[in-house]
């Protein structure tokens, strides 16, 4: 559990969850200001995490540096399902084999996510969270079945340590836009 540390929308969109990683940072300024560098951060302001994902895919992630890094995820099997002064909420399905039927979401894309429950995939929400001068983001993955399971828990090991690093890449980015923001 997370002990009070997640997001209301996080919370609605996945109360359960097998592998999660949270990360956080003190950041000064406006629950708008924070929640909006967030948004708009761009792939120059992280370079360290911009050259890990162009390695890591080798090559075909390769962004220009005036685009925003949530559409990196958005642009795939992602969308943004919450948004509000607190709280960003991004969510998708990973489909471990090609050709699997998409995810439909309903009107309400968390309530749709959160009953949904498509085979060999891996439901996966991430967020961001502005709270008493904090913020800390926080992804959720569950499996769909024992198949998605055991293909993920071998991708989470092996990912796991550089996911760190670039969540560290990505909310000190996100502190630099804030405080510049509102130093303007």
């Amino acid at each position: 559990m997370t002990n009070g540390r997640a997001g209301a929308a996080l919370e609605r969109a996945m109360p359960e969850w097998t592998w999660n990683e949270f990360h956080s940072i003190a950041i000064p300024g406006k629950r708008t200001d924070v929640i909006d560098a967030a948004d708009t951060l761009e792939w120059d302001e992280v370079p360290l995490f911009r050259r890990i994902m162009r390695a890591t895919s080798l090559g075909r992630v390769a962004r220009r540096g005036d685009e925003r890094v949530l559409d990196l995820f958005i642009e795939g099997p992602y969308v943004e399902a919450h948004r509000d002064n607190e709280e960003l909420l991004i969510i998708g399905v990973l489909q471990t084999r090609p050709g699997l039927p998409t995810l439909a979401l309903d009107h309400d894309p968390m309530t749709g996510f959160r009953n949904a429950a498509p085979p060999r995939s891996v439901k996966i929400a991430m967020n961001f969270l502005y709270r008493d001068g904090i913020l800390s983001t926080e992804t959720r993955c569950q499996a769909t079945d024992a198949f998605a399971a055991r293909a993920f828990c071998l991708y989470w090991l092996a990912i796991r340590a550089g996911s760190g690093i670039i969540r560290g890449s990505w909310l000190r980015g996100i502190r630099r836009r804030a405080v510049a923001s509102a130093s303007v």
